[in-house]
């Protein structure tokens, strides 16, 4: 979580031909990442070396880089506070290293994800919403038991709901799906990633059995998690 704010502060002190810059080098591009990995069918040693390198420094580094830029103010503490309610039993769970390589995986899925799904194929993508989702996917799992104490505001009165964790996680979950947000008639817009949280959901839940080798036991049974979410 401080990493990821420190980068935004960094981030903020840019001029916007220098943000874009940065964001252009270390977010995720789709079409960059696939004309990258097309280019690795070159002839001869040289051509090929050349290609692994660009390969790396475009397709591989963007996959875990991008998690660490955010486009706003609003886009950093939504992710914040999903991770500030999901990823720390998890990392008591795992463990530190564990928990870090376990969320870095999820998030390069993610992007994968959108690189092959998604239709932004030269728009960058950047975020940390991938790994997250691979850690409510995985919270969901270890933690069904929980419940999370949501703050929603009507009007001006704060009004506190507490929700089972497997009905908050796939309720966010299937908002993911266009045809039903349409169906709430909230319609999902453009340049949101909406196939890298889904990428990232579902290898959370394929990457949480191998986590789970020789982790912590800390914690196992499900207890209320409290947050002052929204409803975003």
């Amino acid at each position: 979580m401080f990493t990821w704010a420190s980068i935004y502060f960094l981030e903020f002190q840019l001029t916007t031909e220098e943000l874009g810059e940065v964001q252009n080098r270390f977010g995720l591009l789709p079409g960059r990442f696939i004309n990258a990995l097309a280019a690795l069918d070159a002839d001869g040693w040289t051509s090929l070396s050349n290609a692994s390198i660009r390969f790396l420094q475009v397709g591989i580094l963007p996959l875990f880089s991008y998690q660490f830029l955010h486009a706003d103010l609003v886009h950093l503490l939504s992710n914040l506070l999903f991770f500030w309610v999901f990823a720390s039993r998890l990392e008591t769970r795992f463990g530190s290293w564990r928990f870090l390589l376990f969320f870095l995986l999820s998030g390069a899925v993610a992007g994968l994800a959108q690189t092959y799904l998604g239709t932004l194929q030269w728009v960058v993508t950047i975020g940390a919403s991938g790994g997250i989702a691979g850690t409510m996917s995985a919270y969901m799992c270890l933690f069904w038991q929980s419940r999370i104490l949501l703050l929603i505001p009507v009007f001006v009165v704060p009004i506190f709901v507490e929700i089972a964790a497997p009905i908050l996680v796939l309720g966010w979950f299937a908002l993911q799906f266009r045809p039903v947000m349409k169906l709430l008639g909230l319609g999902p817009g453009e340049p949101i990633a909406w196939f890298a949280h889904i990428g990232g959901f579902v290898a959370g839940l394929v990457f949480l059995p191998i986590a789970m080798l020789g982790s912590r036991s800390r914690g196992s049974r499900g207890t209320r998690s409290q947050s002052g979410a929204g409803t975003s």
